[in-house]
């Protein structure tokens, strides 16, 4: 995600050398409104379902981090995102 990130900061400052300065801050309030979901989703994961039970395990900040991570890219594989979608427009 954050390889994905950085091409369209680097995308938005081509645009901005270009003069198109209403597309690069168009972009860089996407990205910013997508980094801050990508940390939410993250502390929901982690607060939620991998923290309690890393404490319980004696795990490091780090370890329950990368533990969080590693959850979300599971939990990506198995969402349906159509039905999500659905649901989330009720």
């Amino acid at each position: 995600m954050k390889k994905d990130i950085k091409k369209l900061r680097d995308l938005a400052g081509d645009m901005l050398g270009q003069g198109n300065e209403s597309t690069y801050n168009s972009i860089e309030n996407v990205l910013k409104e997508l980094e801050r979901l990508e940390l939410t989703l993250f502390m929901v994961v982690r607060n939620s379902k991998v923290l309690p039970t890393g404490i319980k395990l004696g795990k490091s900040e780090k370890e329950i981090s990368d533990m969080t991570k590693d959850t979300i890219k599971e939990l990506k594989k198995v969402i349906n995102f159509d039905r999500a979608k659905e649901l989330y427009n009720l």
